[in-house]
């Protein structure tokens, strides 16, 4: 089903709200989500690049999937997943460094960073909450480039400048990386012609930064530490968090280590049914372009 959104919602730039609440859209199950409220999460994903589901009931806690899979399509591989696809994010059988060490946050990021092709939505299914922390961490990929010159823009957008990977649950600082990906940090979507983005905090993650790039990726990394740029979103079980991975940043606030939190995630490449209503990306590329030029043009 194409819901058409597209044309009428236009193509602006997608900045997170202030207050965590308005990212959530309330909806009887989401396994059995109507016509309605699909159009309403597709308008919240082509606008703002978030939402929060927040199902009154909870009928078969598999049942969720079968909506996403409808929505967003085929989904990210990752080595750790389960027979439905979904990657279980547990302290107590963490999948990576992150999800083992709780006592600390871990930073904002796009997920499938160190991959070739990342997930262009990304879904975290909350099963169990951290009594204290924990909390998820949203950062607008607006925030991003807008602290970017046009230079360093055209400098992030070549391949080679960061390179992030993957290391196992607790592994030792000099052992081999499981997963690398030198792709660019920013690109134009061909078909959409919207500036994308991909991003890792400074962590043991980031592999390699080139020296032309150090200047602009230390910036970038104080803007995704800065708190007045986050939100701060908590999850309740059986809610989901929706987000456009081309155009915001995720991470996590810590909580106590042995505290029980458990969240499912899948991630989509977005070519289910809303592949035609959903546009992805920070911002549309010209648009992103005459405000660098015109930024740039105020300290000229």
């Amino acid at each position: 089903m194409d819901y058409g959104l597209s044309a009428r919602l236009g193509d602006g730039l997608k900045h997170l709200p202030r207050d965590p609440e308005a990212l959530k859209l309330h909806v009887g199950c989401i396994g059995a989500m109507t016509v309605s409220e699909v159009i309403q999460l597709t308008e919240m994903l082509h606008t703002i690049g978030a939402a929060v589901l927040t199902p009154e009931r909870e009928d078969d806690e598999l049942e969720t999937y079968t909506t996403l899979n409808r929505l967003f399509g085929e989904h990210v591989w990752h080595d750790s997943e389960n027979e439905h696809g979904v990657v279980k994010l547990d302290p107590l059988a963490p999948t990576s460094i992150n999800v083992a060490d709780t006592e600390h946050c871990h930073q904002p990021h796009t997920d499938d960073a160190y991959t070739e092709k990342p997930a262009t939505f990304m879904t975290l299914n909350c099963r169990v909450a951290a009594k204290s922390g924990g909390e998820s961490v949203l950062v607008s990929g607006a925030d991003f480039w807008g602290h970017l010159s046009l230079g360093e823009l055209n400098i992030l957008m070549q391949p080679g400048m960061v390179t992030m990977g993957r290391r196992p649950a607790n592994a030792d600082p000099d052992a081999p990386w499981k997963f690398t990906s030198s792709i660019p940090m920013f690109w134009v979507g061909k078909e959409s012609q919207r500036l994308n983005m991909r991003w890792r905090c400074k962590d043991r993650c980031v592999k390699e930064v080139a020296p032309e790039a150090l200047d602009a990726y230390e910036r970038l990394n104080q803007v995704a530490l800065d708190d007045s740029k986050r939100l701060i979103v908590p999850l309740q079980p059986t809610q989901v968090l929706v987000v456009d991975n081309f155009a915001h940043a995720h991470g996590r606030t810590p909580y106590a280590k042995g505290e029980a939190r458990v969240l499912w995630r899948k991630n989509y490449f977005g070519n289910g049914e809303l592949e035609t209503s959903i546009t992805t990306g920070v911002s549309d590329y010209g648009v992103a372009l005459d405000s660098l030029s015109a930024a740039r043009g105020m300290f000229d």
